[in-house]
């Protein structure tokens, strides 16, 4: 079997204008400009039709902006002359999936998984869209193997000892990663990476005051070097938001579910009648008109557009599910003295919510529930305050809603330095340090790593 040819050394033999081309079109996705680099690849592809690496960067960006099946096109040529290679059958896979060929993406990530060993991707990929529970956990399962076996080596490199932690993890054992974090800490060659490993098992265990003393550890040791050249800045795209929303709307009800808007969506939806578009994902949640209905996890797992997070389990509160990119957060209600009660896990001292119990009416334009308008302000009332009207960009619901319900301090101070880290990685360190007021346990700035992300407004968009 022919190996395919390094990303920089392949073809070395000059070719008009496709350097130029090509590295263009690096930089416009450096500064987020998908469509730009669309172009410039499609250019560099022409130029030189035989360069791999422009194939696969060519297919992961319409991939990205939803064009699987020009990605598969794109990427049919490099298999046909290296069958085996990790990340074109990886992004031809997902292009199949996304087109809606489930059952072509299963077979490549399986043909994958076996003339690969140490492919521990293509046995998450597996675990993402198959339909069949057994094979996921399977796969799950093979894929930690082959992580501890590349993690066993002498010098294992950082970015698996991460995703090995993160593989006990969606194998529900959180006590594991957390040893195999605490074990390997030096090697993971970054305090920041280490304690953020340590400190998401110890809160996947329920042990949130260890969890919150490795977060804000991780925030602290924060310095120039993790901020990345693009910061990214999640957001709803409307079309896609919309078409995502709808779906999961409709799916839900036809198992006997009633989905209703929570938290941001339905402050974006009393507002304006749309999700908030700055938001990182829609809040759906589920109300079931036949207690025997089907766990939204099955109901889920079985649906050929719609990806699960890989944690994920029959009779968890919280479904994180991916619909081409759009993020909705699924949340069971529960009925207790009149109320609803929604979170994040069944562990006491978790982040939930605890609002009036609501009368949802006919589903609007996309599926959901409405809520009477009088019902809907009372619950944004709740949730976020009596000044629900008033644009707040900084609020966050996990830190600091008046509807926290029998939270440890512990769990609201993690969210709060997890929610700081990632403003700052986003390069908004006003952000960071609005959701830092909110925090309950005392955040020692003055003993951060590198202070001057935290005390210069404009460090931390210089980079």
């Amino acid at each position: 079997m022919p190996k395919p040819p390094s990303p920089d050394r392949s073809n070395e033999a000059p070719h008009t204008g496709w350097k130029e081309t090509y590295w263009r079109s690096v930089a416009y996705l450096r500064q987020g400009k998908d469509e730009a680099a669309l172009a410039c690849l499609e250019t560099a592809a022409s130029l030189r039709p035989d360069h791999v690496s422009t194939r696969i960067l060519l297919g992961r960006v319409q991939v990205g902006l939803g064009q699987p099946a020009q990605a598969c096109q794109t990427l049919e040529p490099v298999l046909a002359q290296y069958p085996d290679h990790e990340s074109a059958s990886l992004g031809y896979g997902l292009a199949l999936f996304l087109a809606g060929r489930r059952g072509h993406a299963l077979e490549c990530f399986r043909r994958l998984a076996e003339s690969v060993p140490d492919s521990w991707r293509a046995w998450n990929s597996i675990a993402d869209i198959t339909p069949r529970e057994p094979e996921r956990l399977l796969a799950l399962q093979a894929g930690l193997r082959v992580l501890l076996d590349l993690c066993d080596r002498s010098a294992p490199e950082p970015r698996h000892l991460i995703a090995c932690v993160d593989a006990y993890l969606n194998c529900r054992d959180a006590q594991s990663a957390r040893r195999f974090a605490l074990r390997h800490r030096a090697a993971f060659q970054d305090p920041c990476r280490a304690q953020d490993a340590i400190a998401r098992a110890c809160y996947f265990s329920g042990e949130f005051e260890p969890a919150c003393a490795h977060k804000i550890n991780s925030l602290l040791a924060l310095t120039r070097r993790h901020m990345p050249a693009r910061p990214s800045r999640p957001h709803l795209p409307a079309r896609s938001t919309l078409q995502a929303v709808r779906q999961v709307a409709h799916l839900m009800r036809s198992h006997g579910y009633i989905p209703v808007a929570l938290a941001g969506t339905q402050l974006g939806l009393s507002r304006s009648g749309a999700p908030l578009p700055e938001d990182r994902d829609v809040d759906i949640g589920l109300l079931a008109a036949d207690p025997c209905c089907a766990d939204p996890v099955d109901i889920v797992r079985t649906h050929p557009g719609l990806v699960l997070n890989r944690h994920a389990r029959t009779g968890d509160r919280y479904l994180p599910v991916s619909h081409k990119g759009v993020s909705l957060d699924l949340f069971h209600l529960t009925l207790e003295d009149d109320h609803y009660l929604y979170g994040f896990s069944h562990h006491a001292g978790d982040i939930q919510w605890r609002v009036a119990r609501f009368a949802p009416g006919p589903p609007d334009e996309f599926g959901l529930a409405r809520l009477p308008p009088s019902q809907a302000a009372r619950y944004l009332a709740e949730v976020y305050g009596p000044s629900w009207t008033i644009p707040d960009p900084v609020f966050a619901s996990a830190i600091a809603s008046p509807a926290l319900y029998q939270v440890s301090p512990h769990a609201r101070a993690y969210y709060c330095a997890h929610r700081a880290r990632q403003c700052l990685l986003q390069q908004d360190q006003a952000k960071a340090l609005a959701l830092l007021a909110h925090t309950p346990i005392a955040i020692p700035l003055e003993t951060a790593a590198d202070p001057d992300l935290w005390t210069h407004p404009s460090a931390a968009g210089t980079f």
